[in-house]
């Protein structure tokens, strides 16, 4: 809040905006990823594994949820990206999926390949004529002797 010389009363300072100097009507507003509530008198910061949308009202202030993070003074989550599981939501502690793993922007985790598919880099279907077992980083051609009626099935000749 702030009173100017002679006042009878403080005035609150705004929602979204910090009162710099106690004395004067000068408010600064909020930076996104920090908010005030009215009469607050200052900006804070948006904290790591949330995110703050407005900078006028702490009740719009939403964890993220698994597969996000957020380090702090951001407005939304930022997804984890593809081929990569974010095991925590309050840091970019991105890792690589494992070899046979794949996982889509915003999965969190990364899921073994299906077969018929090959999963480096990201979940690529085979081709007709080719399989692949589940956890496969590759496409196989079907070898001699054997039928493969779709890419995940591998049958031997009757």
């Amino acid at each position: 809040s702030w009173a100017a010389a002679g006042q009878v009363s403080c005035t609150p300072c705004s929602a979204g905006y910090s009162c710099l100097n106690r004395t004067v009507d000068k408010q600064a507003q909020c930076l996104p990823g920090t908010y005030a509530n009215l009469g607050q008198g200052y900006c804070a910061n948006c904290s790591a594994g949330f995110a703050c949308p407005v900078t006028d009202d702490s009740t719009k202030i939403y964890g993220c949820p698994f597969g996000t993070f957020s380090v702090g003074l951001q407005v939304s989550c930022t997804p984890c990206p593809a081929m990569t599981m974010c095991p925590s939501v309050s840091s970019n502690s991105s890792q690589p999926c494992p070899s046979g793993f794949y996982s889509t922007l915003g999965q969190g985790n990364c899921s073994i390949c299906p077969a018929g598919y090959a999963c480096q880099p990201g979940l690529v279907p085979c081709a007709s004529g080719q399989y692949s077992p589940q956890g496969a980083i590759s496409c196989l051609a079907c070898p001699a002797g054997y039928l493969c009626p779709t890419p995940a099935v591998l049958l031997p000749c009757p």
